[in-house]
């Protein structure tokens, strides 16, 4: 979703009244650093996830799965290879990232 606004801004175009999908990367290759992204949802079928990632977290929460924990949170910045699972450090986050999950599922739980 990127490569059409980085073209674009490679050559100087600008396109008025078009929603872009997605950001330039050309401050990146120029070395600045990714622009900041918003939350980005997750849905996986065949593993029965949801998940998000935020800031620079990811939060997955597993349904009816036996060979997985039922939550994960990594540090996406420390952990980039998501081998330390920080739900049992860190359950303040874990209830929010479950919040904005569910409710972006349309679930309506006991907290709510």
């Amino acid at each position: 979703t990127d490569i059409f606004p980085t073209m674009l801004d490679w050559m100087g175009a600008r396109i008025e009244n078009y929603p872009l999908v997605g950001s330039s990367l050309i401050p990146a290759i120029e070395g600045d650093g990714l622009p900041p992204r918003g939350p980005l949802f997750l849905i996986e079928n065949s593993r029965r996830f949801v998940g998000l990632i935020e800031r620079n977290k990811k939060f997955i929460h597993y349904f009816f799965h036996l060979r997985f924990p039922a939550m994960e949170l990594f540090d996406l910045t420390e952990d980039p290879y998501e081998k330390e699972n920080l739900v049992a450090f860190e359950p303040e986050e874990v209830n929010i990232f479950k919040k904005k999950v569910t409710q972006w599922m349309g679930i309506e739980t006991e907290d709510d």
